[in-house]
């Protein structure tokens, strides 16, 4: 992935990888948003947790998975402009990225309201 950013400044083009790295950490605001509420003695149930989880949420989609579906179009429809070298390393950043993007996000749905589905099943 630091290949990738590499090339991007070296080249001084695609600036929308740039972009969407930025716009990811939007979402970021939020993720460690929830981690200073936990360390604070926040209960998962206050409502200060939940609006964070909300937008937390909201915003991971929108910054995360939507700009990343994006891109991944654009690099797909445009391949045939990108050298071949560019395409491959730009697909193995972005396949790595989404990854990791489902991965957080998984665990975060466990973490957060995989646990307050059970507690109301439960009561």
């Amino acid at each position: 992935m630091c290949a990738a950013f590499f090339m991007a400044i070296v080249s001084g083009s695609y600036l929308a990888f740039g972009v969407s790295a930025l716009l990811m950490e939007v979402n970021s605001v939020f993720l460690h948003g929830r981690r200073l509420l936990l360390f604070s003695g926040f209960c998962k149930d206050s409502l200060s947790y939940r609006v964070n989880s909300l937008f937390l949420i909201v915003t991971f989609f929108a910054f995360r998975f939507i700009a990343l579906a994006l891109i991944a179009n654009f690099q797909i429809r445009n391949r045939h402009l990108l050298p071949t070298s560019h395409f491959v390393l730009s697909c193995t950043a972005g396949i790595t990225i989404i990854f990791l993007n489902v991965d957080l996000f998984i665990l975060l749905w466990k973490a957060d309201f995989r646990q307050q589905r059970q507690k109301t099943a439960t009561k």
